[in-house]
């Protein structure tokens, strides 16, 4: 997951920097433990995409070559913020890469 490209609300990373979160956050940690990874990546807003509340609103997989028909119905039936935030790769050390 390219962390930075995942839409977020305004101010939620100042929200989250304050201590505003859920105990989620810290339970999918605790769940995903060595399984995740994030390299380079503020752990403020690994806090906030472990957070189900703030990171599950909508996340739809298709193959590569159908990527940008998605994003273009997505916009022309106005989706508030479509985007691309990282690929799904065969299973291998981690579960899920943050970078």
């Amino acid at each position: 997951i390219d962390a930075a490209s995942v839409p977020l609300m305004q101010h939620t990373l100042k929200l989250a920097g304050d201590g505003v979160l859920t105990r989620a956050h810290a339970a999918t940690k605790e769940h995903l433990g060595k399984r995740m990874q994030a390299t380079n990546v503020d752990p403020v807003l690994v806090n906030v995409l472990c957070d189900a509340q703030t990171s599950g609103g909508l996340l739809i997989c298709v193959p590569e070559d159908r990527c940008q028909a998605l994003l273009d119905a997505l916009e022309r039936n106005d989706a508030s913020c479509p985007a691309v935030i990282g690929t799904a790769t065969s299973p291998g050390q981690h579960a899920m890469h943050l970078r």
